[in-house]
């Protein structure tokens, strides 16, 4: 069905972004280094990696649970945004900025909940910063995430183009 279509898509969508945006990222970082790395960082980067790879399997495991609902939302007109109207460009941006209001949320309340503080650690452990760095989650993280975002983004009425935008924006970021 398009909806499936749809959600596979979007499910291969951010694998490409990471893959991407760390091969442009560490390349530039290599070229034109911010400042000198340690011995040991290149060891680090691909440990950061293999997180990262862990990352995608859970993603590309779970991913359909993380979309579907907001595919749902948008075909049924349910949530905040559609009370607005159809969509359009406003509830468009208005989805990007609640997106990443939420994403934001997420990570504070990472910080403030203490059963969550342990997983998001692994996040801000990394010993030198680089490209790979900011996307370093432990796979609880990630289940955490995909789940709040399964959740709240279909009640706000955030549309599957408004995810996309803001994925192609985050993720690279």
């Amino acid at each position: 069905s398009h909806v499936q279509a749809l959600v596979e898509t979007l499910n291969a969508f951010p694998p490409l972004l990471i893959i991407g945006g760390l091969t442009l990222f560490m390349t530039l970082e290599s070229a034109f280094p911010y400042f000198k790395h340690s011995l040991g960082r290149p060891r680090q980067r691909w440990h950061n990696v293999g997180m990262i790879g862990v990352g995608g399997l859970v993603n590309a495991a779970l991913g359909t649970f993380a979309v579907l609902p907001i595919a749902w939302s948008q075909a049924n007109g349910f949530g905040l945004l559609y009370r607005l109207g159809a969509p359009s460009v406003l509830t468009i941006v208005l989805g990007v900025f609640l997106a990443d209001l939420l994403g934001y949320a997420m990570h504070v309340s990472m910080h403030k909940v203490l059963s969550l503080c342990p997983i998001h650690r692994v996040h801000h452990a990394d010993t030198e910063l680089d490209a790979s760095s900011g996307i370093r989650l432990h796979p609880f993280e990630l289940l955490y995430l995909m789940g709040v975002t399964a959740i709240v983004l279909p009640l706000l009425g955030v549309s599957v183009v408004s995810y996309l935008i803001y994925t192609t924006i985050a993720l690279p970021w």
